[in-house]
């Protein structure tokens, strides 16, 4: 290498550029003897600006229902929503959704329309019979004023004109009135509902924000031990003040929350399955902090809390905060197996994995024992995994293995036996077996070969071909006598020589 910097460098990143990167580093002299190694894990997480959410509403915005108004951001399972209840005019306006992280931020809108609904003929009624008024009210007036201009004081009265529309056109008289409390300030009729639903801050209008203010980084804690999330949020907590706790387990979208628990009508209402472990270490919380208590934390508990507060008609923010909590469980006893060729010059695995543990546990293989350790070159472990690949096998790399698999919360182990064989012993023997066996067949082949040549002379020829005679026949016509006596110095029968014993073969065929 030209130096000792191997830093990689990723250009034009994309999402699914996120994950694990490991840096294994061989350190090795000129001789190429391995004198040591190195290995390290880097997590890249590549940030990606929300993209432009959509906006929607739902239900019907007559005066006195309730709408909803949400917006997501695609690719994103977090959606915000708003809900409006009790509606008036003062409310339409145009509501703006803001869908922002660390890097960058997006918005869409939606313009809220509260109609009249069926009462429209009412009002329609209302308002005529309000400029029929106006108009016996006008007539008054001009009445009024042509008895009163001997009294007119013009120092201390206020003139001011109102245009009045009739259906003639004609200008509006100059009437007398009071004089405004505040010179210069409109007054609220002048407001027009645009205007309200858009300066919902303003003072004494509907529409305040509702801010809640949650950890931003995650929060861990030991199973078995409490955990405690804290929940913050600035409103002016009404009558209709309501908070909620709700829970959603890792890679679901919190659309699929479950609540914990409720806080309305200044009561507590615990529920669901952590009903009896979560608790408020405020209650009430009209204080300003709703902070969650979850005693006994199992594993199952981690994933992301939610903590809603709603508050009508303060909606100007949808008033949610996410929480996500791990639990920390020590890793279970791993399990221990190995593969491959387990021979003198093969290569064999041996694995190591855990089925619990959080956070994930990183394995280390050692040797027991006073053997010599094989040299680092022919060993390669990977941390994560819990792999240890041994090389270029010898009879010194038998022995036994432990792996330890280790996380904040503890360790555990589990050991396994590496016998390596040598195939060159295993052919000597079977070479040597193999000559014994044949020396064995050889010297039975040749017992039985000698025995049956010894049984073979033993047995008398009583088998003849058809055409011979025996040497011992009588001849046709000529009285049989015996032709053997007996020696008394040997015990042995000899035969007299004689014309009758004269071996003969006849060619021709007998007829009896």
């Amino acid at each position: 290498m030209p130096s000792r910097n191997v830093s990689l460098r990723l250009r034009d990143l994309q999402e699914k550029d996120s994950g694990s990167y490991l840096c294994f580093v061989n350190l090795q002299d000129n001789q190429g003897t391995v004198k040591g190694q190195s290995s390290k894990h880097l997590e890249l997480d590549v940030l990606v600006p929300p993209a432009p959410p959509s906006c929607h509403l739902r239900g019907v915005a007559h005066v006195g229902t309730n709408v909803t108004l949400s917006c997501q951001s695609p690719r994103n399972a977090i959606h915000g929503s708003l809900s409006l209840k009790n509606l008036s005019t003062s409310m339409s306006g145009v509501y703006v959704c803001k869908a922002h992280n660390e890097v960058g931020s997006a918005q869409c809108n939606v313009t809220l329309t509260v109609s009249t609904g069926p009462r429209a003929t009412v009002v329609a009624g209302a308002v005529v019979g309000t400029m029929v008024g106006l108009g016996l009210l006008a007539g008054l007036v001009l009445l009024y004023q042509h008895r009163g201009k001997a009294l007119e004081e013009p120092a201390n009265d206020i003139k001011v004109s109102l245009s009045l529309q009739s259906s003639h056109s004609d200008p509006s008289p100059s009437l007398e009135c009071p004089p405004n409390p505040k010179p210069g300030t409109p007054h609220p009729s002048h407001l027009t509902a645009s205007e309200i639903g858009e300066k919902g801050t303003t003072e004494g209008a509907p529409g305040l924000a509702v801010e809640v203010k949650v950890p931003s980084e995650p929060l861990s804690a030991p199973v078995g031990k409490t955990a405690e999330l804290t929940c913050s949020y600035s409103t002016s907590v009404g009558d209709n003040f309501a908070l909620e706790w709700s829970f959603v387990q890792p890679g679901k979208p919190v659309s699929m929350s479950q609540p914990i628990l409720y806080f309305t009508n200044g009561q507590l209402y615990p529920t669901g399955s952590k009903a009896e472990r979560a608790s408020l270490l405020q209650n009430p919380p009209t204080g300003g902090v709703a902070t969650l208590k979850l005693t006994d934390v199992r594993p199952s508990d981690a994933g992301t809390y939610l903590c809603h507060v709603n508050n009508p008609p303060d909606f100007y923010t949808n008033g949610l905060g996410l929480i996500n909590l791990t639990v920390l469980v020590p890793p279970s006893r791993p399990s221990c197996s190995q593969s491959g060729q387990t021979s003198v010059g093969g290569s064999a695995a041996l694995r190591c994995s855990s089925s619990t543990g959080a956070p994930k546990p990183v394995y280390n293989w050692i040797r027991l024992g006073a053997s010599p350790t094989p040299s680092p070159g022919s060993m390669v472990q990977d941390e994560v995994s819990g792999q240890l690949i041994l090389t270029n096998l010898s009879l010194a790399s038998s022995g036994t293995y432990r792996c330890v698999a280790t996380n904040q919360m503890g360790s555990a182990s589990c050991e396994l036996t590496l016998s390596v064989t040598d195939p060159s012993k295993g052919r000597v023997a079977g070479t040597v077996i193999g000559v014994l066996l044949g020396v064995l067949f050889l010297s039975v082949a040749v017992f039985c070969l000698i025995r049956f040549q010894k049984e073979r002379r033993k047995r008398p020829k009583e088998t003849f071909g058809g055409s011979d005679l025996r040497e011992d026949a009588v001849a046709p016509g000529v009285s049989e006598q015996p032709l053997e006596s007996e020696d008394s110095s040997n015990g042995l029968l000899e035969r007299p020589s004689s014309a009758s014993t004269v071996t003969t073969k006849s060619k021709l065929p007998m007829v009896v």
